[in-house]
């Protein structure tokens, strides 16, 4: 018989989830094993974004065990698409599928094995104008403040970085601009958010 325990480690990076498959082989049979591949597939929601086989050639004696560590990178570029459509989902599934090909002294066989691990979804954050407020004249500028409100409806962080705006009024003016500072939202937190703008007067 064969016994596995597998452990799922999920870290995001940037656009990139990093996982660390942990799979842990046992031989409890009475003659030794011989371990020929590894199969083992990543489904995104219901995406197969990875496929590998790995030749493994180990001798498993009896009642003696081994541990094999499979990385897994999923770009998230490369599933960006699927990511944006399962933006109103809080979460998604990481479904991991493994085959075992080995031998034995009765022939060959595959053992299969999944494994599946839940991950927050990166949904983006609401975005509310408030009110813009009249500030003072300075020469020949307007200054004014407009009033953001910025809510994260997801379970993970969001850092809202280079947020632009654009103010019309149509015949009079136009003024663009963009908030350098990166704004950290937590999980279900509202941020206020203040912006200035300035507008030359024609």
């Amino acid at each position: 018989d064969i016994d596995q325990v597998e452990k799922i480690n999920i870290q995001m990076k940037g656009d990139t989830a990093f996982s660390e498959v942990r799979l842990l082989l046992e031989n409890k049979g009475l003659f030794k094993i011989n371990i020929d591949s590894l199969d083992y597939a990543v489904n995104f929601d219901t995406m197969r974004v990875l496929s590998k086989q790995q030749d493994l050639d180990v001798v498993l004696q009896p009642g003696a065990s081994d541990t094999f560590n499979l990385p897994v990178a999923l770009p998230f570029k490369r599933i960006g698409e699927r990511i944006r459509q399962l933006q109103e989902r809080d979460s998604a599934d990481i479904v991991t599928e493994i085959r075992i090909v080995y031998s034995t002294l009765f022939g060959r066989a595959v053992l299969p094995h999944k494994k599946t691990s839940r991950i927050g979804m990166p949904r983006p954050p609401k975005v509310t104008l408030e009110k813009v407020e009249f500030d003072r004249i300075e020469g020949k500028f307007i200054l004014m403040n407009a009033q953001l409100r910025m809510h994260n409806r997801g379970k993970i962080d969001l850092v809202v970085r280079d947020l632009k705006y654009k103010v019309s009024v149509e015949d009079l003016f136009t003024a663009e601009g963009k908030e350098p500072d990166a704004i950290t939202i937590k999980p279900g937190a509202v941020v206020n958010k203040t912006i200035p703008i300035k507008v030359r007067i024609k």
